[in-house]
């Protein structure tokens, strides 16, 4: 198994042995995600997940209507509307979010996670799996 970085701790960054962070990041620069990659991968592996999501789709989906204000001018630098997005060229695992349910989305996830060594199939009890819509 590999070591997973420990972002809870604000003193240094520890590589810690079979645990697995999950960060669900909303990133929409090439650049940021690169800087972090750089910054995470040296210390146990980085898997970039892009859940690819058609704009229409997110303002489907958005209950608290952010996208409507956005939309309305309300909020500036909206990503999607007044703010670009960049979708990755090199995510590991892609997921067209339309066409899967939030559990689908998580199952193929974890099956990338264990095909790569990050957990095995019995999956350690340390090892969470959440799914958002």
């Amino acid at each position: 198994m590999r070591g997973h970085v420990n972002l809870y701790d604000p003193d240094a960054v520890r590589v810690a042995p079979e645990r697995i962070a999950l960060c669900a990041a909303i990133a929409p620069y090439g650049s940021v995600r690169k800087e972090v990659r750089a910054m995470i991968e040296p210390l146990g592996g980085f898997v970039l997940v892009y859940m690819a999501t058609p704009l229409a789709t997110c303002e489907a989906r958005d209950r608290k209507g952010l996208y409507a204000k956005a939309r309305a001018g309300l909020t500036r630098n909206f990503t999607g509307i007044s703010d670009p997005y960049e979708p990755p060229k090199d995510a590991a695992v892609v997921i067209d979010a339309p066409q899967f349910s939030p559990g689908q989305a998580a199952q193929k996830i974890v099956c990338y996670l264990e095909r790569e060594g990050y957990v095995s199939a019995a999956r350690p009890s340390g090892v969470a799996v959440a799914a958002f819509a």
